[in-house]
């Protein structure tokens, strides 16, 4: 069998066949994107009636693990698409340089990087024959995909704080600009916003990714530990 990331792998669903491009060479955003060619669909509807997976499949999991791929990338696609759609300018230009508008401009520049930043493009080697190898490359994968989606959330709930923000100087400011009379409320909003910023930890938001991931009643018996994702994101950066 060839490597999973050299090869076009077909998954047949119950909705047609849909093919998963694995490619070593690709830049890391058009590698995430071929992934989701297979997670744009509907997973839910009993993707492996036909077993097209069986011959990579020794232990019983790989299809899902690569459903799980398929569902943590999509998450991932959804995220990044809020996160581009987040303001990153104020009207008015005075306020620029304001804690809120640096927050959003900042959390721009953040999910720019996770989507850019490189795969770990290292084929894993093991010594159990090729159902052993693809396990250990769709392992590599799902950490990949996983630390993708844990990063892009944190910036995502950073910019609902910020536009919180936004929402409480506008009605503190009611149309107008800062003054002395005004000061202190505007100094309250800026310590709302810090304290909601610092409450945005690695460990939180794993927890609550993993609630919702079980909730929905997804595979996670193998996703990789909060600890694993947090050097694989410090690494990257």
């Amino acid at each position: 069998m060839e490597s999973i990331r050299d090869s076009i792998v077909t998954i047949e669903m119950r909705l047609g066949t849909w093919t998963l491009l694995l490619d070593s060479s690709i830049s890391p955003k058009t590698y995430l994107n071929s992934i989701l060619l297979y997670a744009l669909n509907d997973t839910s509807n009993d993707p492996f009636t036909h077993n097209g997976f069986s011959h990579l499949n020794m232990d019983g999991l790989n299809e899902y693990r690569i459903v799980r791929v398929a569902e943590l990338l999509e998450d991932f696609r959804t995220l990044q698409y809020y996160i581009a759609a987040a303001p990153i300018e104020p009207s008015n230009a005075d306020d620029y340089y304001t804690e809120g508008w640096a927050a959003l401009r900042q959390c721009a520049i953040d999910g720019q990087h996770v989507l850019e930043c490189a795969a770990d493009t290292r084929v894993p080697t093991t010594s159990g024959g090729e159902e052993e190898q693809c396990k250990a490359e769709l392992k590599q994968v799902h950490l990949d995909a996983l630390a993708r989606r844990h990063e892009a959330q944190k910036i995502f709930l950073r910019q609902q704080a910020a536009q919180r923000w936004i929402e409480w100087r506008d009605q503190v400011l009611q149309g107008g600009r800062p003054s002395s009379k005004n000061r202190a409320a505007l100094h309250a909003c800026d310590l709302q916003l810090r304290t909601e910023l610092a409450a945005i930890t690695d460990e939180d938001v794993y927890n609550d990714l993993l609630t919702s991931d079980m909730t929905f009643g997804r595979w996670t018996g193998e996703d990789p530990s909060p600890r694993a994702v947090v050097r694989w994101l410090r690494a990257r950066r």
